[in-house]
């Protein structure tokens, strides 16, 4: 049987089903204009919110707008504490709100801020790129000793994993061994282009033009994991939405690696506050998964992953009801974890 064919049968359980739920008419209701926060344009957690915010839009009576100049862990407890009504939520943060601890320590109530955001769906987003220019003579992360690097805002989920990936990796710390520059994104690109910073650490998806535009003019060198980082994320990590992967050589223009490097890939979750009302949360899932093509094609190098088959992967709370509801009427095969109401067992 030709190959298409195989995927064609494989999924048409659940693709009958949502283009059955496409073609039905809707309940007429008023339309509700969403407020969501995320980081800044460009990064894998704006452009999936700008892909949901275009079939929302156009499928539903319903907006969404979106502030894309927050730090998604501050956004992450202002979707808790109803600031907001949905934004990007990072596995790993969502733990240590729920448990009230790491960089949610301090955090009032923070199990409480935490069970009010629910979740809409998970995607492979991106990939850890430490980037440096060939002639720098950084060939490894150890040489990362006395430079300066650039990881994104301080405050933010990026900057935060990089000074642990550094640390475990090889010791150093932040302020002590190397300098991390706090500045906005653009800046950051800015400094490391004009020389001013000697390593620029991004996540974007394998391949994405905001690298390739790096070794346009320059040679580049990807930095890869050493055994250190990679013993540090399977032992540590492998429950919280991160993975191992590899970026391979010629991926991008000017890249000079002769072989693949160990990078981490991620998975963020789309949530929502608990009391967006559950049609409203149906309408949009269901607008994300009946009109999937049109989502992917904002960004197809970012969204690429977005599929049925990772729908929930690396999810540490509980869907929205209203998700629930859609997923169990399209047939997706739902953990019985991120079930509404499995955290209160």
């Amino acid at each position: 049987m030709p190959t298409f064919l195989r995927v064609l049968f494989r999924f048409s359980a659940v693709f009958t089903t949502l283009l059955a739920m496409s073609c039905a008419p809707s309940e007429d209701e008023p339309g509700m204009l969403l407020g969501a926060e995320t980081a800044a344009p460009g990064a894998p957690p704006y452009i999936s919110l700008v892909a949901l915010q275009k079939v929302v839009s156009s499928h539903t009576s319903h907006n969404i707008e979106i502030n894309s100049s927050a730090v998604v862990p501050h956004a992450m407890v202002n979707v808790g504490r109803g600031g907001t009504h949905l934004g990007t939520i990072i596995p790993d943060f969502l733990i240590q709100m729920q448990e009230g601890v790491g960089r949610y320590e301090k955090l009032a109530n923070a199990s409480d801020v935490a069970a009010n955001i629910q979740l809409i769906h998970a995607f492979r987003a991106g990939a850890y790129h430490f980037v440096v220019y060939a002639d720098s003579g950084i060939e490894s992360i150890e040489d990362f000793k006395g430079k300066k690097i650039f990881a994104g805002p301080l405050r933010g989920g990026s900057a935060t994993m990089a000074r642990t990936l550094i640390e475990e990796g090889t010791g150093y710390v932040a302020g002590k061994d190397y300098t991390m520059v706090d500045l906005d994104m653009r800046g950051g690109d800015a400094s490391f282009m004009d020389g001013h910073v000697d390593v620029l650490i991004r996540t974007p998806a394998i391949g994405a033009a905001i690298i390739e535009q790096l070794g346009i003019t320059r040679d580049i060198r990807m930095i890869g994991f050493n055994d250190k980082i990679v013993d540090f994320l399977q032992n540590e990590l492998s429950q919280v939405g991160c993975f191992i992967t590899e970026i391979e050589p010629e991926t991008y223009t000017g890249q000079i690696n002769d072989a693949p490097v160990r990078t981490m890939g991620f998975i963020q979750l789309t949530g929502v506050n608990r009391f967006v009302p559950e049609p409203v949360v149906y309408d949009m899932t269901k607008a994300l998964w009946t009109h999937l093509d049109e989502f992917k094609r904002v960004s197809p190098e970012v969204l690429k992953n977005v599929s049925v088959d990772s729908a929930f992967e690396g999810m540490t709370g509980e869907l929205h009801p209203g998700a629930y509801r859609f997923y169990l009427e399209a047939g997706f095969d739902i953990p019985p974890n991120i079930i509404p109401g499995a955290l209160d067992d």
